[in-house]
């Protein structure tokens, strides 16, 4: 239940995640860079956080929301070496619930790569019963996928940018705990047949404002 606000343009280093919220607290994020060299840059589990520029560098996930928390990212360069930029979790067990997640993207830069054989690259995951806006950003995503959703809704405006780099060895790939494999160098990747927990017939939803 802190809020805090983080202004100072320095760096934080740490091998697991620089900054980790849980329990209701309300994080702003005006500057500063951000490195996780073995785990998620930021994660947000519950809580609120709102990023109007820094730079984010990690391991994997650069930014993982969980637990209905709500994410607004206004600008900055978020960069990952594995798994995905921006995204949410679509855990196979029921019981836990780590769904009903709010992100919007209003802006920035997201550059998407893959180190771990037999995955691709993701610049957005939407896996559980999430509501994800992209109203600004270019994605920069290299041997995978700009948007991959498996569940929620999802809307992406028309000026959004997608720019792919691909390895001709590298074809396809897995994205999270799914065998489903993803094609790359595709902008919008819709994947009913992992059967996440969160996906429900009647509220899914994908637009795409082009």
């Amino acid at each position: 239940k802190a809020d805090l606000t983080i202004t100072g343009n320095g760096t934080m280093i740490a091998s697991s995640s620089t900054l980790s919220m849980g329990g209701n607290a309300k994080v702003t994020i005006e500057n500063g860079t951000f490195t996780s060299t073995g785990f998620i840059g930021i994660s947000v589990s519950g809580s609120t956080l709102v990023v109007n520029d820094a730079v984010v560098n990690s391991q994997e996930q650069a930014f993982g929301v969980y637990d209905a928390a709500n994410v607004t990212i206004n600008g900055g360069v978020f960069t990952t070496k594995d798994n995905f930029v921006v995204g949410t979790n679509g855990t196979k067990n029921a019981s836990q619930d780590r769904g009903h997640n709010t992100i919007t993207i209003n802006g920035g830069t997201y550059n998407g790569n893959i180190e771990s054989a037999g995955y691709c690259a993701c610049g957005i995951y939407v896996a559980n019963d999430d509501v994800v806006t992209v109203n600004g950003g270019t994605f920069n995503i290299t041997d995978g996928a700009g948007i991959v959703v498996r569940a929620g809704k999802t809307t992406v405006a028309e000026n959004v940018v997608f720019n792919f780099n691909e390895n001709p060895k590298l074809a396809n790939g897995k994205v999270g705990d799914s065998r489903v494999v993803v094609p790359t160098s595709q902008a919008f990747v819709i994947d009913l047949a992992a059967g996440y927990p969160g996906y429900n017939a009647e509220t899914f939803e994908f637009n795409n404002n082009t």
